[in-house]
């Protein structure tokens, strides 16, 4: 799908009674499961580059990939966004825009380079970032769960590093996170039962890494892995008033977790978007009409 796709959907407080499904989901799994009792900050961290350099390169041509983006309407505030980043420069402009009082609200990458949302407007506190070689930094988000942080977004690029962000002032009390060769289906309907939910999500490759948390907010969720968006079972779920909480995609498969809030959030509206670009233009262009973007995440095009 290469031209652009937009859909809004006015949101009920509507209570729906529906089982998450996940039938068509792969669900096997080379297992590593990290669970706090705990809670985040640190300075942020830098990569080390990489010593090997006698390996003659290989030039491939990437497949072709799109921005699924998700808009939320709200009372207005003050948004940036950067994509195309490299390690030093995301680096750069995430320490400006704290220093600024800018919150990070959504990481993502595309071809080994980072996007980052950050706005005026959270109910963030504080909050800390690294930039790691690997795909999570366990030590390091173990040590901020002992400060009282907590995991609120995180991207992983094809070469296996990281974007991690955790802030305090959450409602979360609790959070655990596995990481996967596929979506982990079973590992996510048994922390459901434990009063989990998927707060983010994102991969490296064809890892992905599921973080869930206790005290998220929501009463009913369900996860729908596909490989194009949107779908038909995404949009009726829309129309019974659940809601895009995170979105994430591999080398091959796209997830959308959809959500029933347990109270009014203040933007029950929403808005996506499926563009071959990063959304720029879009992302101002729904500025004046106090619709800011929330969830990013790049993933294959099916042609």
């Amino acid at each position: 799908m290469s031209e652009s796709k937009e859909s809004s959907r006015k949101r009920e407080k509507t209570m729906v009674d529906l089982q998450p499904s996940c039938s068509n989901l792969i669900s096997l799994f080379d297992e590593f499961v990290i669970d706090d009792s705990k809670k985040v900050g640190q300075k942020r961290g830098r990569v080390k580059a990489d010593s090997n350099v006698n390996m003659i390169p290989i030039h491939k041509i990437p497949p072709p990939s799109q921005w699924f983006s998700v808009y939320n309407a709200r009372k207005p505030m003050i948004q940036r966004y950067y994509y195309n980043l490299s390690d030093g420069r995301l680096l750069q402009h995430v320490e400006k825009g704290i220093s600024d009082k800018f919150c990070i609200s959504c990481v993502s990458s595309c071809s080994n380079l980072w996007a980052v949302i950050m706005d005026d407007e959270t109910d963030y506190s504080d909050q800390v970032c690294k930039l790691s070689p690997s795909f999570l930094p366990k030590e390091w988000i173990m040590e901020q769960w002992s400060k009282n942080f907590f995991i609120t977004s995180f991207a992983g690029s094809e070469n296996k590093t990281s974007v991690v962000v955790m802030s305090k002032g959450t409602r979360y009390t609790q959070q655990s996170y596995k990481l996967s060769r596929s979506f982990p289906k079973e590992w996510v309907n048994k922390k459901w039962k434990q009063g989990f939910h998927v707060t983010s999500m994102g991969t490296a490759g064809i890892r992905w890494c599921i973080v869930m948390s206790r005290n998220a907010g929501f009463t009913d969720q369900v996860v729908e892995l596909d490989f194009l968006y949107p779908s038909e079972a995404i949009q009726k779920l829309l129309d019974k008033g659940y809601m895009i909480t995170a979105t994430a995609a591999s080398l091959a498969q796209s997830a959308v977790i959809l959500s029933i809030p347990s109270k009014l959030l203040g933007y029950e509206t929403q808005e996506t978007l499926v563009t071959p670009k990063f959304p720029r233009a879009h992302v101002e262009g729904k500025w004046p009409k106090s619709f800011y973007l929330s969830h990013l995440c790049n993933g294959p095009r099916v042609c």
